[in-house]
């Protein structure tokens, strides 16, 4: 089944699989949990266009500048973390969906790093040249 020793799993992976796989099955469990109406009234209360306003400025805060890669990486990923946000408040009946936002955003930005940080060194290794269409 396995061939040679387990390997351990970077932290980038880790920081991939936590952004692409967790934050979706969370919210695929726990929609199935939740009724609809609920989830709107959390919507009402915390709306998406004010969510990306406060991610602009945890990213702001947090010294992620508007023309760099993990601003870009973070800010796109505000959408699933607003979904997540959103449905894992309804289920545990959270008040605090702006602060839970918040927590999450700055979880996103440490994924990035890290993801951005395996990117650059792995570029390193091999004298390749990190290219992103911002620098086009």
């Amino acid at each position: 089944m396995f061939e040679g020793k387990l390997r351990m799993m970077t932290a980038a992976e880790r920081a991939r699989r936590n952004k692409n796989v967790y934050t979706i099955n969370s919210i695929t469990r726990v929609k199935n949990c939740i009724d609809d109406r609920i989830i709107e009234e959390y919507t009402k209360q915390f709306s998406p266009e004010y969510a990306l306003r406060v991610a602009r400025s945890v990213l702001k805060n947090k010294g992620v500048h508007n023309n760099s890669i993990i601003y870009d990486e973070c800010y796109s990923d505000a959408g699933i973390l607003y979904m997540y946000t959103i449905y894992r408040c309804a289920y545990k009946k959270y008040t605090y969906m702006e602060n839970y936002f918040k927590f999450m955003m700055k979880i996103s930005i440490i994924w990035n790093l890290e993801i951005v940080y395996e990117e650059k060194e792995f570029c390193e290794e091999n004298s390749l040249k990190m290219v992103s269409l911002d620098n086009l």
